[in-house]
This record gives structure tokens, sequence and C-alpha cells, in this order.
């Protein structure tokens, strides 16, 4: 529970501690040799391992990737478009196959306790489960009498 309520204050007062690392990190170069300030490492990359382990990262990566794609559905108003004729039409491709599918596989079956329907297959060695129709049961039953 600590821990949401730490990503949380940093959602909240993400710029405040953001200035304040960037502060203590240059102060810690600062204080460091200049012969070995190169040794301190990538500070934009420290700053981004603690942005992942303040805060939520798929939030971050989410709002930016928001925030890109409207910036480029706004400049070119033709993708817009066609995005939402794709978007249309696939909603529109979905419905009319589930009502399709809906109306012929849904349906109540004909019979008097459809929930006792059986179907009967049969293991072959070689070939693993086949379903079988009746014609073909019937032929191997009366192989197995010839034999």
């Amino acid at each position: 529970m600590r821990n949401w309520f730490r990503r949380l204050n940093y959602l909240i007062n993400r710029l405040r501690l953001e200035k304040e690392l960037a502060e203590e990190m240059a102060a810690h170069q600062e204080l460091m040799d200049p012969l070995r300030r190169n040794a301190f490492g990538n500070a934009l990359r420290f700053r981004e391992q603690t942005r992942d382990i303040w805060g939520w990262k798929w939030v971050d990566d989410l709002r930016q990737d928001l925030q890109h794609g409207i910036r480029g559905l706004v400049r070119d108003h033709r993708i817009a478009v066609s995005a939402l004729l794709a978007i249309a039409l696939a909603v529109g491709a979905a419905t009319a196959v589930f009502s399709v599918v809906d109306r012929s596989l849904f349906r109540p079956l004909p019979y008097q306790e459809g929930d006792r329907l059986v179907t009967v297959g049969l293991i072959l060695p070689s070939w693993g489960p086949a379903m079988l129709c009746l014609p073909a049961l019937i032929e191997i039953g009366s192989l197995r009498k010839r034999h």
C-alpha cells in the first residue's frame, strides 16, 4: 500500500521531484574531482531509471504515445479520416459477422432435450481422433465382421 502512495505522490509532485533530482545529481558531480566526472555515468540514463522506479512507466509511455498519435492526426487530416474509416469498417464487419453467426450458431436446437445429443467418434492409432459420418462407421463395422 505504501508503494501506491509513493507512486501517487510522484505523479502529483512530478516536476518538483525531478527538479530536486537534477539538482542533487549536479551537486554530486560538482563535488567530484574534475578528472573523475566522467566516471559518474550518464545522468540522463540515471534520471530515466529513477522515473521508472518512482512512477508508473506504462502511464508515461501511454501518455507519450497518445500525444504522438494526436499530433500526427491533427497534422494530416487525410490520415485521421482514413483511420476513422478503417475503424468504422472493422466495427461494421465484426457486427455483420456476429449477427450472422449469432443467428445460425447460437439458436436453440430444433430437438427436444438438445443437451442429450452426442457425437460418435473413433480413435485410430495412426491418425488420432477422427470424426466419422454414419456410412463410414457402418463400413468399418462391416469390415470388422468380415475379419
